[in-house]
């Protein structure tokens, strides 16, 4: 059993490369608020909450949906109860989702699941009949990112495992949706090697649960949710797999419309784009100028429909369809039909009564882009709530942190960035020497200056630029030094290369690197309940926990 023993949170403008309209919206900035229906606040999810209830939706053909789907993942008793609150005429849903990535892809999946189940236990603590809704990626088709493992090596470093090549070899594959892709025979050695680089007596039982989700044969979709089953089976979360013929004839008349006013919504969206430009701000998702919000498969290929003259086209291809063709299609076979990331978000707020979506930064920052398409279809746009965050540190790893007076913030500014703060903190003897010197030129060249210039006014600037001249040496020499330790001190290098490791795994967030299965190895299968409990629905922002053993 674990628990947590301090916990210290980190400004998201503090982490680099974080989307300025996310910045500016957990910050509850005017302007940006202004690309957006709601705040993300708690009087503002009410609002929200109050005004969907009240509307029709495809509320019992989804419930039915969902207990199917549901049923296969092998999901529990209380997530079977969940969808029958949805089935309800007055429920709302908390929403989220991810791509369906393998082995649950990094942590970051899990701590949007956590996210929602928090924000959807406040909704019912208000009155209000909500349930909890995971939305997985399955049409996506972007397979070298759903198959990418970040794993710990026996030595000091971490190395990607490109599972991708493990599974299905070199070969380019075709972009399929990756829901519908089965897994090969080899799996088993993706596992076992996936097993075998996490440390301590959890790897067999971590083997063992993924060896029963991850069988041959079972599609990325199925293996995915059966994960997400077995990690919240009692929480109530439900999985909604897109990738349904029902569900994709219930959301039929979204891409009916899409495909019908393309240039109308294709204009809308430049305009917004233009609008946040305007007002200092990057627009997340890049709008072309021929592009359309629906995707096409073809002949197993998942692509992009653009428009051409007088009809459609699909994008890297010389294949045409015109309109008529693709409105028949769309009434007969569904399924083949999937909204762009603009589109998705109206898609899914067509199928279920949503009144917040949690999402992570760059999910938040394209928000702001969607909202025109709410107002087209007629759609209330949900509170749109940014995911918690969190860096997870064994009791070692918070030790030297807090030994070399570091925190977070230093170890995502890089290793070099780190040894400077230790050296600084810990000074050698040539630090003391270097820091005196320093003080002698500056306190040299004050008690100078006035008989300088008393001798010749003109010296005074001249004892000043040779004050920097003399301090800039100084530094140059203490930099050195700093080098030289950094190449040679290899004890020093070592602790260093460990932390980073631990914080911020390949040089990013450790949530978006490191998987669910690894983090729970370390610190047990308490740890969820841990991170449910310190998800903060009103502070936004990233959360480093140091775990401690309290078992024995």
């Amino acid at each position: 059993m674990s628990g947590f023993q301090a916990v210290s949170d980190l400004s998201f403008r503090k982490i680099p490369h974080q989307p300025g309209v996310f910045l500016e919206y957990v910050d509850q900035s005017p302007e940006v608020l202004s690309f957006y229906r709601h705040p993300a606040t708690l009087p503002a999810l009410i609002e929200a909450a109050n005004e969907i209830r009240r509307k029709e939706f495809p509320r019992q053909e989804m419930a039915e949906i969902l207990q199917t789907q549901n049923g296969v993942f092998g999901s529990s008793s209380a997530v079977a109860r969940a969808i029958e609150d949805l089935a309800k005429p007055d429920s709302v849903a908390v929403l989220t989702g991810q791509q369906v990535g393998l082995f649950t892809g990094p942590i970051l999946t899990v701590y949007k699941a956590l996210t929602a189940l928090r924000l959807c236990a406040e909704l019912r603590r208000q009155g209000f009949n909500s349930v909890p809704i995971f939305w997985m990626a399955s049409d996506d088709h972007d397979l070298a990112e759903i198959t990418r493992l970040v794993v710990p090596a026996q030595g000091l470093e971490v190395r990607v495992l490109d599972a991708r090549e493990l599974l299905f070899g070199t070969t380019e594959l075709p972009p399929r949706p990756v829901g519908d892709i089965r897994l090969p025979e080899n799996i088993r050695q993706v596992i076992a090697a996936y097993g075998a680089s996490i440390p301590g007596d959890r790897n067999h039982e971590v083997e063992a649960q993924l060896a029963s989700a991850c069988q041959p044969g079972s599609t990325f979709a199925e293996a995915f949710g059966r994960l997400m089953a077995q990690l919240f089976r009692d929480r109530g979360l439900i999985l909604f797999d897109p990738r349904n013929s029902g569900a994709k004839k219930l959301a039929a008349p979204v891409m009916r419309n899409a495909l019908l006013e393309a240039q109308g919504l294709r204009t809308r969206l430049l305009k917004r784009s233009q609008a946040l430009r305007d007002a200092g701000l990057e627009p997340q998702v890049a709008v072309l100028p021929r592009s359309t919000l629906v995707f096409l498969e073809d002949e197993g290929e998942r692509r992009l429909l653009v428009t051409g003259e007088g009809d459609f086209l699909l994008k890297d291809t010389s294949k045409h369809f015109a309109l008529e063709k693709l409105l028949d299609l769309v009434e007969n076979e569904p399924l083949r039909f999937s909204p762009n990331v603009l589109l998705r978000p109206v898609v899914q707020d067509h199928l279920f009564p949503t009144a917040a979506y949690i999402g992570g930064p760059a999910e938040v920052s394209y928000f702001a882009q969607v909202e025109p398409l709410y107002r087209v279809y007629n759609r209330p746009m949900p509170v749109v709530w940014p995911r918690a965050g969190f860096t997870v540190l064994d009791a070692d790893t918070c030790s030297t942190l807090e030994r070399y007076g570091l925190h977070l913030e230093d170890c995502l500014q890089g290793e070099s960035h780190v040894i400077r703060r230790i050296l600084q903190a810990q000074p050698a003897r040539f630090e003391i020497v270097i820091d005196e010197l320093r003080r002698a030129v500056d306190r040299g060249i004050e008690e100078l200056k006035p008989s300088l210039m008393a001798a010749d006014a003109s010296l005074g600037p001249a004892a000043d630029t040779a004050r920097r001249k003399l301090l800039h040496r100084v530094a140059s020499l203490r930099t050195k030094f700093v080098n030289f330790e950094m190449r040679h001190n290899r004890v020093l290098h070592d602790e260093v290369l460990q932390l980073l490791n631990s914080c911020c795994p390949d040089g990013n967030l450790q949530e978006r690197e490191l998987g669910a299965y690894y983090l729970l190895s370390r610190h047990g299968p308490s740890l969820l309940d841990i991170l449910y409990e310190l998800v903060d629905l009103e502070a936004f922002a990233h959360r480093t926990v140091c775990i401690q053993d309290i078992s024995a």
